[in-house]
């Protein structure tokens, strides 16, 4: 059945964060990057994922005299969307829990 937990289940995720030291006296610049795909089938756990369900996220990451740390990220959400004939409206779309809900976030920290 769609939607349902398989037997097999694989995802790929990629991480990358390219480093730039010492931009600005005392600064260095990094911008995060991130990629997660699930290419096959449905994982039995909750929120495990579903196949074709797409996870990005970009940033940039500001270290100020190694004491205080500036994040910016954009993480978005992408989901392969399956319609399905015989529903009350004609169609209806499985999976796409996510899919309109990219956010944006700014983070600051700080080390004694």
């Amino acid at each position: 059945m769609r939607g349902c937990a398989d037997k097999e289940f694989m995802s790929l995720a990629l991480s990358f964060t390219p480093t730039w030291i010492q931009v600005y006296p005392g600064v260095d610049l990094g911008m995060p990057l991130f990629f997660s795909r699930n290419v096959k089938g449905n994982a039995p756990t909750n929120g495990g994922g579903s196949e074709g369900f797409t996870v990005y996220k970009i940033g940039l990451t500001a270290k100020v005299y190694a004491r205080h740390q500036f994040d910016l990220a954009y993480t978005g959400y992408d989901q392969k969307i399956e319609t399905l004939p015989g529903s009350t409206f004609g169609s209806r779309v499985l999976g796409v829990p996510y899919s309109d809900k990219g956010w944006l976030s700014f983070t600051y920290q700080v080390t004694y």
